[in-house]
């Protein structure tokens, strides 16, 4: 007898129960995976956090041993107004040019009496060259109380009384044969001494006030009566000296230590400017800056400079600065100087790796950098110099301290080149990771709906076979 299937069992097996998306282990996988990913995007972020906290420890520690300085301030300049002498000067004719007129004299000598460094340079004074003299001399009007500077030779000065005041009267002649007549509220005679006629060199800013004649010489001369506060001392051309000269001074120089010092005396002022100015007009561009004879800058180099018994053969040794910090550096006008320069560059540079525990030096560099005195303590640079002595001074944490000083060649910011292996690798991990995060369960779904599909199409054919056996049977 054909038995009959159990109508509460299914016919064909029990259908497939519905599984979750994933399976435990497949679900173990991927949290492993993220969290791996995880900690490795952790662990760069806290690499780079890491280093930039170094490099800052570093700038402070470094900044420690620098000298405070005191910034540079802006001074307000109050014009002479020309109204107040309008009508009272005359220089129109050769005969009104041999009187100067005290009264409008006496005003604009009491306007300079308080006229500093600052006030000048703010006035933004034009040089005054045979060709500006010629402007003044064709147009005394349009050129009254301009502000004037020249620089040359003194050639006299006195007292002369101004109303109630004293001021002193003076000629110059500046190294083009120009020939000047100035009024001063002020004069140092033991700046300047007697006059001589080589060696007595004077800068003058002033006022213009108006033409002067009066006899030289050679006759009479027509000049322009300059007012203005003070001399400033100047020095000649430094023309006539050669690398011999250069040589001896720099044996002249010394060295400070921590417990005394000369400072930036006159003779290491005058080596200074004189090396600068050798600097300036191409010396070293034809040394061998990678050749043995030329030192670099590293820790023992460091110990060698700063060592009291090495200070004079060390004197002007070319030396070759590596990679280290800018901590500090600005342009400025350094004022009447031997070498002429109108703009230098002077700062601090520091290495942690100097003396094995950092150090710093000054350098002196002839010209603007721009891009060097716009940095901050994080700018890279490298340069090359000549060495001229050890500067004693007083770090910020009020430590006496020793530190070369250089005249340098050439200062240039580096610029390191990016290593971006492990950027990439973490990228490439990632990404792999990521890829793997989507993939996973694409694959696990497709696979999942494929088994699903073979096994309805199983179940089909089954049913299929059956229902056949099942007519044949009853046949």
């Amino acid at each position: 007898m054909k038995q009959h299937p159990n109508p509460k069992k299914p016919l064909f097996g029990a259908p497939p129960k519905k599984e979750a998306l994933l399976n435990k282990t497949e679900r173990n996988r991927m949290i492993f995976m993220g969290v791996l990913l995880l900690m490795v995007t952790v662990a760069f972020g806290a690499s780079l956090l890491k280093k930039s906290k170094y490099e800052q420890h570093e700038n402070d520690q470094l900044g420690d041993r620098l000298p405070t300085e005191e910034p540079i301030e802006e001074i307000a300049v109050r014009r002479f107004d020309l109204a107040t002498i309008e009508g009272d000067v005359h220089d129109t004719t050769p005969e009104q040019r041999v009187i100067i007129d005290h009264e409008p004299l006496a005003k604009m000598l009491d306007h300079t009496a308080g006229y500093g460094p600052g006030q000048w340079k703010g006035l933004q004074p034009e040089e005054l060259t045979a060709e500006a003299f010629a402007a003044v001399l064709a147009d005394p009007d349009a050129n009254r109380a301009k502000p004037f500077w020249l620089r040359g030779r003194l050639l006299s000065y006195e007292e002369r009384p101004v109303g109630e005041r004293v001021a002193w009267y003076g000629t110059l002649e500046t190294e083009g044969g120009t020939h000047c007549t100035f009024m001063t509220s002020s004069f140092d005679t033991g700046l300047f001494g007697a006059v001589d006629e080589d060696l007595i060199y004077a800068r003058l800013e002033g006022l213009f006030l108006e033409i002067y004649r009066r006899e030289g010489d050679d006759g009479w001369l027509e000049t322009p009566l300059l007012v203005g506060s003070r001399l400033t001392k100047s020095y000649p051309r430094l023309d006539g000296f050669n690398d011999a000269d250069l040589i001896r001074l720099l044996a002249a120089v010394q060295d400070d230590t921590t417990t005394s010092g000369h400072g930036m005396d006159e003779v290491a002022l005058l080596a200074q400017w004189l090396l600068m100015d050798r600097v300036a007009q191409g010396w070293g561009d034809q040394l061998n800056w990678d050749g043995p004879e030329v030192k670099e800058l590293n820790n023992e180099t460091f110990n060698w400079l700063t060592n009291p018994e090495n200070g004079d053969i060390a004197r002007g040794t070319p030396i070759v600065l590596p990679i280290s910090r800018n901590m500090g550096s600005r342009t400025e006008n350094p004022g009447e100087n031997p070498a002429r320069l109108d703009t230098i560059t002077t700062g601090w540079i520091g290495n942690f790796n100097w003396t094995k525990k950092g150090a710093v030096l000054k350098f002196i560099a002839p010209g603007a950098l721009p891009e060097i005195a716009a940095g901050d303590t994080r700018q890279l640079v490298r340069g090359r110099g000549f060495f001229l002595k050890n500067l004693r001074y007083q770090s910020s944490q009020v430590e006496t301290r020793l530190a070369p000083v250089l005249v340098l060649h050439s200062l240039e910011v580096f610029t390191p080149v990016e290593d971006k292996n492990v950027s990439t690798v973490l990228l490439f991990v990632g990404g792999i990771t990521i890829l793997l995060l989507i993939l996973i369960p694409v694959l696990v779904i497709r696979d999942r709906k494929q088994s699903e599909k073979l096994h309805k199409e199983l179940v089909r054919r089954k049913q299929e076979r059956r229902r056949r056996t099942a007519s044949a049977g009853q046949a």
